[in-house]
């Protein structure tokens, strides 16, 4: 099999990058490294390490993602 490029998830939805590490064969365990206090839009992936032989440590963050535009919150 060959080498995957862990890399390439971050910044992704945590939902998105479970699903693709396990259709790719992997056990992935998530850890969530935020402590809510707002109210936040998504959870995105900071890291993917590897663990065992197909078993995968994903790590994620609570994301806010606020867009100015001419003084309005969009």
């Amino acid at each position: 099999m060959a080498e995957i490029n862990f890399d390439k998830f971050i910044g992704l939805p945590v939902g998105l990058v479970k699903n693709d590490l396990e259709k790719l064969g992997y056990f992935v365990d998530v850890v969530k490294t935020s402590k809510p206090k707002i109210i936040t839009d998504t959870e995105l992936v900071i890291k993917v390490e590897l663990k065992q032989e197909k078993q995968v440590l994903v790590i994620v963050g609570d994301f806010l993602i606020n867009i100015e535009v001419k003084n309005e919150l969009v």
